[in-house]
């Protein structure tokens, strides 16, 4: 499991071209103020699934799945610490021409 790099959002912008291919399962450290950017450049679907540690009020752990769809870029996000802990699991369905990066606001 490799750690994903987080790129810091500011005004001045950043660089997401350096956005990286994940070899999955990935992490990424979690302070409740990161979302992930995903862009799937393959030309079908594939889902990405996000790793709850805890239960919901209902009582259930519902893990994050987003169905991203060929050629489109998705930000997901936020991930409350209570829920995903400080450390948040990623898996790919695959990882074929996807790009992910964790970015702090």
């Amino acid at each position: 499991m490799a750690t994903l790099p987080i790129l810091q959002l500011s005004q001045a912008g950043v660089d997401i071209s350096t956005l990286g291919s994940p070899t999955g399962p990935d992490d990424f450290v979690n302070d409740g103020k990161t979302l992930i950017l995903v862009t799937n450049a393959d030309g079908t679907n594939t889902e990405v699934t996000f790793d709850s540690i805890t239960n919901c009020d209902q009582g259930f752990d519902h893990n994050i799945v987003v169905d991203v769809p060929a050629g489109d870029t998705y930000a997901i996000g936020m991930f409350t610490v209570k829920r995903f802990g400080s450390s948040v699991a990623v898996s790919y369905e695959k990882t074929t021409s996807l790009t992910i990066s964790p970015l702090r606001t």
